[in-house]
This record gives C-alpha cells, structure tokens and sequence, in this order.
C-alpha cells in the first residue's frame, strides 16, 4: 500500500495489456469447467487418434473373440491413451491394472506373436519380427504387449522402417521421425487380435510443438 505522501500506482494506465477483473474471472470459471487441466494434459494438448486400416490376412475367415486389450489414460484425460514412453517404465509396466491378462483366448503361458501396423501418410504395411511371449505367471499381460509396441514403434522411428508406397510422397502432417512425430508424442489406446497370431495397436498422437 502506497503511504500517505506517495502517488498510488496505476498498474491499468502503465499496463494496458493487465487482464481486467472481468477476464481474470472468465479464465477462471474456465479452468474450473475444464477440472484444470494442466499444460501437458492430452485433453489440453490436443489428443489425434491415428486412422488406420484394419489388418486383414490370408484368414479370411477369422473373426477372434477376444475384445481389444485396452489402455486408460494415465494423464488425467477421460477415455484411453498411455504414452509409449511409459509403457517402459517399471512402475507402470507393475500397475495391478497393467498385470491382468490382455486376452482371454490367447495361449495363456507361450504365444508367437506378429505386429501389424498401418501407419497413414503413404507408408505400407508394416509387419514386424515374429515375438515368442512367455510369462511365468501363466498370462499375457497388458504390460508385455504394451512393452512390446512400444519397443516395436521405438525401433520403427529410430531406423526409419517404415517404408514409402511405390511413387507416393510422405504426407508430412504423419511423417514419423525427429522431423516429424517423435516416440514421445505417440499413445497406445488399444491392442486388437486381428488374425490367428497377429495384433494391430491403434495410437493417438499429442503434437507437442
């Protein structure tokens, strides 16, 4: 407070860019709406679900019976998405949540697995290395899968695998890479069995940049 021989400050005068009581208290009332959504929310930030085409093999006939094998949010968002960064992280790779079995109709203790991912923007198909999955607790876990796409994505990015259709030009808005969409931006929603031994994860994005 100004003492009695000094002239009071106007900060609205010296300031005009000062957000007036009025603003201050929308943005306010906003924050509360929104159940303050902190700056690296993916609500915030602008979650993208990843389109791509489903997987379908030789099999015609394969219809599987398992649901898909589902990722929550750990960010504070509603709906599914967890960061492939911690996918392998030990303490979320342990979370009671993360331990149950992915799908029921798998073999429970041993499983020879292949990825399948369609990444848009001009790329082909992927299909990764064929994974032998063990588990000594008798199930497959939603950890070891998601510790497996997030390794398979991890590798993709850094060696550049994915590879560009006959005489197309990468759409750079799905352009992967340090130019483009980096690991640390991608999510894993959901795992779906797609053939006999094969999964397709599906991802959301969060363009941090």
């Amino acid at each position: 407070m100004s003492s009695p021989g000094q002239p009071e400050y106007d900060i609205r005068n010296n300031h005009p860019w000062y957000p007036d009581a009025r603003r201050a208290r929308v943005a306010v009332d906003s924050a509360i709406g929104d159940a303050m959504l902190s700056g690296t929310d993916p609500q915030a930030l602008c979650r993208e679900k990843v389109p791509q085409e489903p997987y379908k093999g030789q099999e015609t006939s394969f219809v599987s019976r398992n649901a898909s094998a589902d990722y929550p949010s750990t960010e504070g968002a509603f709906g599914l998405g967890i960061p492939l960064t911690e996918c392998l992280k030990p303490a979320v790779k342990s979370r009671p949540d993360m331990q149950v079995q992915a799908f029921q109709e798998l073999p429970q203790k041993t499983t020879k697995i292949t990825l399948r991912i369609n990444w848009p923007g001009k790329y082909e198909e992927y299909r990764s290395g064929q994974y032998i999955v063990k588990n000594a607790k008798g199930i497959i876990s939603k950890a070891k899968l998601a510790e497996i796409v997030a390794l398979e994505v991890q590798m993709i990015i850094r060696n550049q695998k994915l590879v560009v259709k006959d005489g197309a030009v990468v759409d750079p808005v799905w352009k992967l890479g340090d130019d483009g969409i980096r690991f640390e931006e991608i999510y894993l929603t959901e795992i779906r069995h797609v053939s006999k031994a094969s999964l397709q994860p599906h991802f959301e994005i969060v363009r941090r940049t």
